[in-house]
């Protein structure tokens, strides 16, 4: 009787991480869509933002690092962070939004101190799987480990790897906005990072909720 009632309790809980897993894709989605047609327009920067991004990284002593922005940019936006690779340095091609660009400036300076050594492939082969490996990986502790009061964090926790360099990256670019700007106006510009940010949590956050409603049903049934 037991070994049915755990089963039903098993299959109930993979039903919720499947709808779980499944609601972050569309959250994610939700969110990414409408980004994708400004992301890929090709526009130059202006003056002001040239001067922005200068300042920001002779501030942040990455004035190494190579910059593409708008027709010169190898794809829509990013920070390509291997030295191996021929698109190496900061990529965005619709230039005409200074957060964003400072966002990817702001993932220059976080991976400065990998950049060209050994730990570098190891960082990013972490780094690029964190997302979605990492709601995986908290699902699966979950499941061996249900009655953690830590479980709903699992898919956070695995996904930081991500979060963290995402919402540092974001902290450097509104840090510099609101210095340069003041509290007002720095603000103003760089509100289109929370809902990049959002993108990245859209998974593991939903995930998580799912593990947290799991945990109160199965005090239940």
């Amino acid at each position: 009787m037991k070994k049915k009632k755990r089963t039903r309790d098993n299959s109930k809980t993979l039903r919720t991480l499947g709808y779980g897993a499944l609601g972050g894709v569309i959250a994610n989605t939700a969110i990414v869509s409408p980004m994708i047609p400004n992301l890929n327009k090709t526009v130059a920067p202006t003056a002001e933002i040239k001067r922005s991004l200068k300042a920001f990284m002779h501030k942040n002593k990455i004035s190494d690092i190579p910059i593409y922005l708008g027709a010169d940019a190898k794809h829509a936006g990013g920070f390509d962070s291997s030295k191996k690779s021929p698109t190496f340095g900061i990529h965005t091609r619709n230039a005409s939004n200074e957060a964003i660009i400072l966002h990817e400036a702001g993932h220059a300076k976080n991976w400065k101190p990998v950049i060209g050594k050994k730990l570098h492939d190891p960082v990013a082969i972490i780094r690029g799987l964190s997302v979605f490996g990492g709601t995986a990986a908290g699902g699966a502790h979950y499941l061996a480990n249900k009655d953690s009061k830590l479980a709903p964090a699992y898919p956070l926790l695995y996904s930081s790897p991500t979060l963290v360099d995402e919402g540092l990256a974001s902290a450097r670019a509104t840090g510099h906005l609101l210095k340069r700007y003041g509290f007002k106006k720095g603000m103003s510009k760089s509100k289109s990072l929370l809902p990049a940010f959002l993108t990245y949590l859209a998974l593991p956050g939903v995930m998580s909720g799912a593990i947290y409603y799991d945990q109160k049903q199965r005090k239940v049934r």
